[in-house]
């Protein structure tokens, strides 16, 4: 019998340590549910583990609702007791690879102050475009 999704996602999880005792780890969050997922196999996995993790969300600020999308992303990552920031993306130009270099940029310097080396993306199978990345 195959093993759940969350037991599949700890099990990759573990495959990508080895994980040092006090590590810090970030997870991009935008509240959708690849990103939850990912937030709940975290949870899981970093249970019992000197591991502390981050939800880092973007506020792109390109449309009038994202700000309070992104504070409704932090709230429900602080939902999954996790702690969350919300950092706003500098322009960086037009279009979804201007968004893409932004959003990174963003998550690139809130990692640097937050003393995290490792950041955790949430992807369906099917979404290809940053995976590849």
């Amino acid at each position: 019998m195959a093993q759940d999704p969350l037991a599949r996602a700890v099990a990759a999880l573990a495959a990508l340590g080895p994980w040092p005792e006090g590590g810090r780890v970030a997870l991009a969050f935008s509240g959708g549910a690849d990103s939850v997922f990912l937030a709940c196999a975290w949870r899981a996995f970093a249970f019992g583990r000197d591991l502390t993790g981050r939800a880092l969300i973007v506020d792109h600020r390109h449309r009038p609702d994202t700000t309070a999308e992104a504070a409704a992303a932090a709230a429900a990552a602080r939902a999954l007791d996790l702690p969350a920031e919300v950092l706003a993306a500098e322009r960086i130009g037009a279009g979804e690879d201007a968004l893409r270099r932004a959003r990174y940029a963003a998550l690139k310097s809130a990692m640097a102050a937050g003393g995290e080396s490792v950041l955790l993306f949430g992807h369906h199978a099917d979404d290809q475009a940053e995976t590849v990345l």
